[in-house]
This record gives structure tokens, C-alpha cells and sequence, in this order.
């Protein structure tokens, strides 16, 4: 190997190892500190405050003076006895997509370019070592690599981007699906979705950022041995 050859072989791991590293440190960060504070918000509640009545349509009587139940008055209060609690529950999980859809499309702007820089690198090394050197041990790390790599692109193409999706559409970043019929909205069913999605990519996203985590640990071996 000729001295330029190693030292462009010795900048594309470089490069290779520290996007990988770069993007996996972003991703699990994203799924260790950020989602977690996101899904304690979708249950949260305020409190000192009295359990919520909704749905509870029927008057409350007041009576004036001694006179009788038929004597009884309509007021805001008693016709639709929402507590501030009911309030901040029904809208803390559509805080918490909107939160997601912010956080998730700035750490999108970072951790994809690095994910892709870092397989399009390893697959350069993978190719390099196979038809310049003949070095097996250098084509399977390097080719594992990539394959960890495209493998957490695949994760979030086709399981996490669909519920990014979703989750965008609770938080009111994307155009709602137009319903079959004009219902009211379900806020616990809607909260209860929102929970789950939430953790459902959670679960992709931290996947993804192992499989980088490891691409870049295998590079750095190469790199160090």
C-alpha cells in the first residue's frame, strides 16, 4: 500500500468511525433522556386539583332561599363541571407529540447525513479491502458494518417514519386524517395512542441507535488494531 493509499484509507475510517459515533450518541440520546420526559408528559396532571367530571351533562340543583327543587338554576358551572385538571390532560399529550415532531426533525437533519456518510464509508472500505487487498478480516468487519448500518436505516424508513407520521398528526405538525364521520374527538383514546406510538418508536429508535453503536465499535476497531 503506497503511502497516499494509507493515508486515504486511514481518513475514510476516521470519518467512517466518527459519523457512526457521532449519530449513535445523538440517537440513544434521543431515546434515553428526551422520549421518556415526553411520555411522563402524556400522563401528567395538575396537581391539587379535583377529579375531572366531564361528560357529566346533568344540572346541578341550587336552591334560593327554601324553595323547592323546581326552583333550580342553569349555570356554566353545573352544566359542564370541567376541572383545570381535565383540561391540562386533554391537551399535555398533544404538547408532548408536538415536542416530538420538533425534536425529531431537527435530530433528523443531523443523525441521517451521519448515518449516511458512515455506510457509504464503510461500504468504500468493505469494496477496497476485497479487490485491493484481498484482506478477509478487513472485508467482514467492514462489511458488517454496513450492513449494521443499512440495517438501522431500514428500522427507521419502515417502522419509526410511519409513526413519526402519526405522532405528527396528533401534535398538529401534519394535515389530520379527515374522519369517516363528524364524532367528537376521544381524548383518551387519542392520549392512550399517543403513549403508545410514542413508546412503540422509542423501542424502533433505540434498536437503530445500537445497530450504529456497534458499526462504529467495529470500525474503531479496525482503526485502532
Amino acid at each position: 500500500m503506497s503511502p497516499n493509499d494509507q493515508t486515504a484509507i486511514s481518513t475514510l475510517k476516521g470519518v467512517a468511525v466518527g459519523s457512526a459515533l457521532l449519530s449513535a450518541g445523538s440517537i440513544l440520546t434521543t431515546s434515553l433522556h428526551l422520549i421518556p420526559s415526553l411520555l411522563h408528559a402524556t400522563s401528567s396532571k395538575v396537581g391539587g386539583e379535583e377529579p375531572s367530571r366531564s361528560g357529566r351533562l346533568t344540572p346541578q340543583p341550587s336552591h334560593q332561599g327554601g324553595g323547592s327543587s323546581n326552583d333550580s338554576l342553569l349555570t356554566p358551572g353545573t352544566t359542564f363541571p370541567l376541572s383545570k385538571a381535565s383540561s391540562s390532560r386533554s391537551t399535555s399529550y398533544r404538547l408532548a407529540a408536538e415536542q416530538f415532531g420538533i425534536i425529531t426533525q431537527g435530530g433528523w437533519k443531523t443523525q441521517a447525513p451521519l448515518q449516511g456518510v458512515a455506510a457509504l464509508s464503510a461500504a468504500c472500505l468493505a469494496v477496497y479491502y476485497y479487490r485491493g487487498m484481498g484482506n478477509r478480516a478487513g472485508v467482514a468487519k467492514w462489511s458488517a458494518a454496513t450492513v449494521a448500518l443499512l440495517a438501522g436505516g431500514v428500522i427507521e424508513g419502515g417502522w419509526m417514519a410511519p409513526l413519526r407520521h402519526k405522532l405528527n398528526r396528533i401534535g398538529g405538525l401534519e394535515a389530520p386524517v379527515e374522519p369517516y364521520e363528524d364524532a367528537p374527538i376521544d381524548h383518551e383514546e387519542e392520549r392512550g395512542n399517543t403513549d403508545q406510538f410514542l413508546r412503540l418508536w422509542d423501542g424502533f429508535n433505540f434498536m437503530r441507535g445500537v445497530l450504529v453503536l456497534v458499526a462504529g465499535g467495529v470500525g474503531m476497531a479496525d482503526l485502532v488494531g
